[in-house]
């Protein structure tokens, strides 16, 4: 049992919060933050921050049907701050969409703050739509340091122990923007907040050029793409008037046929796409060279056992930091995920947002290896006989584009969302394939872009443990 016995007047801070719960005054987590004060002449952020003034995000801000990026809580790598964005149709928006956030805004989750989810907004993320999960903070021009270092302050264990004392509640731990803004920052020097700068915005480089070359390696794909075009969405046509197609009866259900006679499903631009791939040269059935099953959810509680779920798909690579534990147990059939996994989303609410993720497992971390899948995730995994030519980083990223996720739609069982089954992607789902230059030239510019990524991520723990090494002399 841990006791600390206070005054009462310690209860009442200078910047005005009040509260009366123990862990407020937990000793441990108190000295860190008297540390600063006394000896680092720190101040609370209120003194350089200012809170959200933007528009505000209301059925006026845009067109019902247009795509906007939203940046919910598990869209931010709590390792590095990198942010993946979620892509949603405006009228669809989730009800905590409140900041519009611009470059140079940080943002700070209020949930469970030990996880440390901050992220500092870069060109990239601006005109986003933040949740109002998050504390936005906008630096004033008149502060002694730059966004870039605050970013990287904000992720340092001072920072984290500052929050973690001002913790409300137990079950579901979190923060509101007063505990945010009465978070204290030491004084630096110039020239030590020059240095750090510096090296963040290094990272920032590295950061753009992870996504160029995701870019560079997309317009490669999509160039190879243009020979084909692609079959509509589910919800679109490329025809006029009457769309109509007349089918025999043993395309429904003859031994080989769809098992299904859903009108969508056997529309004409489907089978005009697939007799183009299968004349302008090679090119597979999913099901020929990979296994497609879902995930095999959790089972009963026998402890905690690693999760993923579809939040942890960016279609940029996995988003590690949201891939948790929670409790259930391992089956005698081994893990739901697997290096050189290719996951895809194969539920949704909404037509629109079925198979709208698709990634590819790469460098699975070894304390992440016993997992189980969320059985709304389909886990396409390669055969033997998959011909060691064919990337999975090029099947993954060809699910992404618009000829392999409309075929992946046509395949939804369903009203109005639904879900898509491994035995129909695996028959339906036709891919061409590439010649070997352009397969080596798109896996080159992926494995550049997981080198830069790691650049970045190895570039911002350095500056965190810098500016530590700093305060850990005082």
């Amino acid at each position: 049992m841990i006791t600390h016995i206070v005054n009462k007047a310690f209860f009442k801070s200078p910047t005005g919060t009040s509260r009366l719960d123990a862990e407020y005054a937990e000793l441990s987590l108190y000295k860190v933050e008297a540390l600063l004060l006394t000896k680092g002449n720190a101040k609370p952020l209120i003194n350089y921050c200012s809170s959200y003034s933007g528009p505000a995000i209301s059925k006026d801000y845009s067109k019902a049907e247009s795509l906007f990026r939203y940046i919910p809580i598990d869209a931010v790598d709590n390792q590095d701050g990198l942010i993946f964005p979620d892509e949603l149709i405006f009228s669809e928006r989730p009800s905590r969409a409140k900041y519009e956030v611009a470059e140079g805004d940080i943002i700070v989750s209020n949930v469970r703050p030990n996880r440390n989810t901050v992220a500092l907004i870069g060109d990239r993320e601006s005109k986003s739509i933040a949740s109002s999960g998050y504390t936005l903070l906008k630096l004033n021009r008149a502060a002694p340091f730059t966004p870039e270092f605050l970013f990287v302050y904000l992720k340092t264990s001072y920072a984290i122990k500052q929050l973690l004392r001002r913790n409300r509640g137990s079950m579901y731990p979190a923060v509101v923007a007063e505990d945010i803004f009465t978070t204290v920052i030491p004084s630096f020097s110039s020239q030590f907040v020059s240095k750090i700068t510096k090296k963040v915005k290094k990272g920032l480089i590295e950061k753009a050029d992870f996504f160029q070359n995701l870019d560079k390696a997309e317009q490669k794909l999509n160039k190879f793409l243009k020979t084909y075009g692609a079959p509509p969405s589910p919800l679109e046509s490329n025809k006029t008037g009457l769309d109509c197609t007349i089918v025999t009866r043993d395309s429904f259900y003859k031994t080989d046929g769809a098992m299904r006679f859903d009108a969508e499903f056997f529309r004409s631009e489907y089978v005009e796409f697939n007799s183009r791939v299968i004349e302008n040269g090679s090119h597979f059935l999913l099901g020929e060279y990979y296994d497609l099953s879902p995930g095999s959810g959790l089972g009963k509680a026998k402890g905690e056992v690693v999760f993923f779920k579809q939040g942890c798909l960016s279609n940029y690579g996995i988003n590690w930091a949201s891939v948790g534990k929670e409790p259930g147990q391992l089956l005698e059939n081994g893990s739901d995920v697997q290096e050189g996994d290719i996951l895809l989303a194969c539920t949704a609410h909404e037509i629109f947002y079925v198979g709208r993720k698709v990634d590819l497992v790469r460098g699975l971390p070894d304390e992440l290896k016993d997992n189980k899948a969320v059985c709304d995730l389909l886990v396409i995994r390669a055969k033997v006989d998959k011909p060691a030519s064919l990337p999975n980083s090029y099947v993954a990223s060809f699910l992404r584009s618009d000829a392999g996720r409309h075929q992946v739609q046509r395949c939804i069982r369903g009203l109005r969302g639904g879900h898509v089954y491994a035995r129909d992607l695996a028959r339906f789902v036709r891919i061409p394939i590439p010649d070997k230059k352009l397969l080596v030239e798109y896996e080159s510019l992926i494995s550049v872009a997981e080198l830069n990524k790691n650049k970045y991520t190895a570039t911002i723990k350095g500056c965190i443990k810098d500016i530590e090494k700093h305060l850990d002399s005082l």
